[in-house]
């Protein structure tokens, strides 16, 4: 029997559409929840659940959280802060966000605060897109591996097809994306009779870490306008390119963009500025009637006014930005991924080698006795039960098995110990192999 069979999905007391989202079932759920209810810490619970399957930014929590604190000592919460308030954000914020976007996105022309919406969240941006850009059935193209929320976020409320252009490990640059790839699936999911509406795109990219670079994010915008479909690009990890290097091209800075009132752009300060709970995000679209039907539905996603109080007066301080938080950010980043991708080199674990993002992406086939997601899943299990959890490739709809996200923005000392229990299972699972 398998788990769904054994689940209680309670069709007598729901809806079917209530019953449908019960039955989504991610693998990774099972370690997120342990490391949930058990988690580690050094001191009082050293034998705890490691949890690098959840891509948050745990190493410059403490200088946000000081900020944060500073802010609200001297705050004057003003009776307005408690009223209701203009659904698309606050003009306060909506200002200050559109003069952050133009800087660090390197905008081509300055933001326009009326081109954004303040949402609950990324999630919920990609959400309330997907409700009023698409009908139900309509079909996303999403190069995969993809970011699993973005497929609950398409697929509940605005009940989208979400159709997968695999993407996979055997070219010569793993999981590249190609606008021939786009090509090829549009082309058959039209034939499958699936009515094609819409691309989306991470960049940089989760799981993979990749950063598009211009020619082929002005590629992917063609091929959008070639076939009128609107284009969702989620930028939420805009500030994690920590290479000295990298570059990384925003679609808010390209000049000439193919076709400007089907794209549309997402960002949030869970990722960039270690606030996943506060749930605070921004999209931006130059389409004055996508922001006019959003309007009428932002009521469900809305955000406290005090949280937007307190983010504008983050944003106001560039000082503490730019000389502080941003360049402490990315040194610490970068720290914490040499150390991971020294570690993972010795152990003879092949990855991916990218700049940005919070996490690694990780090739684990020769330590499955046969390349299939069972054996992913039972590699997987065996992580959980060391006490570490990583996120399988299956989750991500990676159609290859066998690899894996590990996420390294954590405190150093606690890296350094999950990559033990990784390395104890790995050596018991390189023995029972020979």
């Amino acid at each position: 029997m398998s788990r769904l069979e054994k689940y209680d999905y309670g069709e007598d007391w729901l809806s079917d559409r209530a019953v449908r989202y019960r039955k989504r079932f991610n693998v990774k759920s099972t370690g997120d929840s342990k490391c949930t209810k058990n988690p580690y810490h050094p001191d009082t619970n050293p034998n705890g659940y490691i949890n690098l399957g959840i891509s948050g930014n745990t190493l410059s929590s403490k200088i946000v959280a000081e900020k944060m604190e500073q802010i609200t000592k001297n705050m004057t919460i003003s009776p307005e802060l408690l009223h209701y308030h203009d659904f698309r954000g606050t003009a306060e914020l909506r200002t200050e966000v559109a003069k952050f976007l133009t800087k660090h996105t390197h905008a081509v022309s300055p933001v326009n605060a009326d081109n954004l919406m303040v949402l609950n969240g990324c999630s919920a941006a990609t959400a309330a897109l997907g409700m009023v850009l698409f009908d139900p059935g309509d079909g996303v193209i999403v190069p995969s591996p993809l970011y699993n929320g973005m497929n609950e976020s398409m697929c509940r409320m605005p009940e989208v097809q979400i159709i997968y252009a695999d993407l996979d490990d055997k070219s010569e640059i793993p999981f590249q994306l190609t606008v021939e790839k786009l090509e090829s699936r549009f082309k058959e999911a039209e034939k499958e009779g699936v009515k094609i509406r819409g691309l989306f795109l991470i960049n940089p990219h989760n799981p993979t870490g990749d950063i598009y670079p211009e020619s082929v994010l002005r590629q992917c915008l063609e091929f959008a306008k070639r076939h009128s479909l609107h284009v969702i690009v989620d930028e939420i990890y805009m500030l994690s390119v920590f290479g000295e290097d990298a570059k990384f091209t925003s679609v808010l800075s390209l000049e000439g963009l193919p076709d400007p009132q089907r794209t549309h752009m997402v960002w949030g300060f869970s990722k960039d500025f270690c606030m996943c709970g506060l749930r605070c995000g921004v999209l931006h679209s130059w389409n004055k009637h996508v922001i006019s039907g959003l309007g009428k539905i932002n009521n469900f996603f809305s955000v406290p006014t005090l949280v937007q109080a307190v983010l504008s007066h983050m944003l106001q301080d560039k000082t503490w930005l730019e000389e502080n938080y941003i360049p402490t950010n990315h040194q610490l980043l970068r720290e914490s991924h040499r150390i991971l991708t020294e570690e993972l080199t010795k152990l003879g674990i092949p990855h991916l080698k990218r700049s940005a993002g919070l996490y690694v992406w990780v090739n684990m086939q020769k330590y499955l006795p046969s390349i299939s997601f069972e054996e992913e899943l039972k590699l997987f299990e065996e992580f959980v039960e060391n006490g570490v959890n990583i996120s399988p490739g299956q989750s991500y709809y990676c159609r290859s098995p066998g690899w894996f996200r590990i996420v390294f923005a954590v405190p150093l000392d606690t890296l350094k110990v999950a990559i033990g229990r990784i390395g104890t299972v790995l050596e018991n699972r390189k023995l029972s192999l020979l």
